[in-house]
């Protein structure tokens, strides 16, 4: 079953399609070879994103360590 030509292809469903091929090389099926293979594909407001999202997941866990902090001595 192949999807229609304007579908997007998972990850998994590519690796599963090439293992099914006979393709063993695993490390070439990483998503990290992936971009390195096609830099121009990759999106980059996705990774400013993530970093953002990174950025405040870090924020809110020291303050949350902060406040724990301050009401623990008191």
């Amino acid at each position: 079953m192949r999807p229609s030509a304007n579908a997007q292809w998972t990850d998994e469903e590519v690796a599963i399609l090439k293992s099914l091929a006979g393709e063993t090389d695993w490390a070439a099926m990483s998503p990290h070879a992936w971009t390195a293979e096609q830099p121009e594909s990759v999106r980059s407001y996705c990774q400013e994103e993530r970093r953002q999202a990174a950025d405040r997941k870090k924020t809110r866990r020291a303050r949350r360590r902060l406040l724990h902090k301050s009401t623990r001595q008191k």
